[in-house]
């Protein structure tokens, strides 16, 4: 196993619940893990953000959301800014 506790995985998302799911079982399976793991949502579709919030139980998470969809840029910005690990 690779513990990376200094380590933010950001991770931005839109409309693609499944694609993510994938990511953290893969991570899960790898055996990886990191001090946190944020998704920064764009203003998904309702479904894809039920999913997420199921996914939350058995992978945990911090969700970040916005109520409409504002583009990428955007969408990193607020990623980055609710990083807590610091910047190496």
């Amino acid at each position: 196993s690779m513990h990376f506790s200094s380590v933010t995985l950001l991770i931005t998302h839109y409309n693609r619940s499944h694609s993510l799911a994938r990511l953290l079982m893969t991570v899960q399976a790898l055996d990886l893990s990191f001090g946190d793991i944020v998704v920064s949502d764009d203003g998904s579709r309702s479904e894809h953000l039920d999913a997420l919030r199921a996914l939350q139980l058995t992978h945990p998470f911090r969700l970040i959301t916005t109520p409409q969809n504002r583009g990428l840029g955007h969408n990193l910005n607020q990623a980055q800014a609710n990083v807590q690990t610091p910047y190496a």
